[in-house]
């Protein structure tokens, strides 16, 4: 929906998609009962930890501290069709100044799997 950039990757195998520090992904009309979103963030980024405030269709879900770790979030998901997951993170940064590269972005966390059953 918004705040979600493209995939990236390693020659290893990895996969995220950075998340800005408020970020929106839509579910599939055809989720589970859970979802299981599993977060992190680099070892270039200039904190160890971030805290983000996760809502479900505009409901509270939980508040999780993210760290170089993967960290994962259950969420109960509710019956409706449309189901939103909002993602607020309490810190972020720009590559372009900490990097000093020409990344324009606002980064806060990592999404690296979604998980719905």
């Amino acid at each position: 929906m918004h705040g979600v950039y493209a995939l990236e990757w390693t020659t290893g195998g990895d996969e995220w998609r950075w998340l800005g520090p408020d970020a929106t992904i839509r579910l599939p009309r055809t989720h589970g009962r859970q979802a299981d979103l599993t977060l992190r963030f680099s070892t270039d980024v200039p904190y160890a930890t971030n805290v983000v405030k996760i809502s479900v269709n505009g409901r509270d879900a939980g508040v999780f501290n993210v760290g170089r770790d993967p960290a994962v979030a259950r969420l109960p998901l509710p019956a409706e069709p449309l189901v939103d997951i909002r993602l607020q993170s309490s810190r972020s940064f720009s590559p372009g100044a900490l990097l000093h590269n020409q990344d324009p972005r606002t980064l806060a966390v990592q999404l690296t799997g979604v998980i719905t059953h």
